[in-house]
């Protein structure tokens, strides 16, 4: 049996909106969802969910009380278990993108 895939999201609302992303890749692609992916080896829940949050909207926030904690396997009809876990985030500020010099 594999091991689970362990997934973080944030959920971020700012003035009564709702932060949501469009899934760029994958089974999901060209969906919206909330803002998270998959945390990575030696990582902290509240680490991946900050570092999501950041690498997928340019928002830094400050990852706060879990929310829900689902199996998604049935869910979705995947082929081996995922743990998503979902965490209430404060945003603190938006970072700009980073530039990247053209050769």
């Amino acid at each position: 049996m594999e091991a689970p895939e362990l997934c973080v999201s944030a959920i971020v609302i700012d003035d009564e909106r709702l932060l949501l992303v469009r899934r760029g890749r994958g089974r999901a692609q060209g969906d919206w969802a909330v803002p998270g992916g998959r945390v990575q080896a030696g990582e902290m829940l509240a680490e991946a969910v900050v570092r999501e949050l950041v690498g997928e909207t340019g928002i830094e926030g400050v990852c706060g009380n879990l929310l829900v904690c689902l199996n998604v396997k049935l869910i979705l009809g995947l082929t081996s278990l995922a743990v998503f876990g979902t965490w209430c985030c404060q945003k603190l500020l938006v970072v700009p993108p980073i530039k990247r010099n053209e050769p």
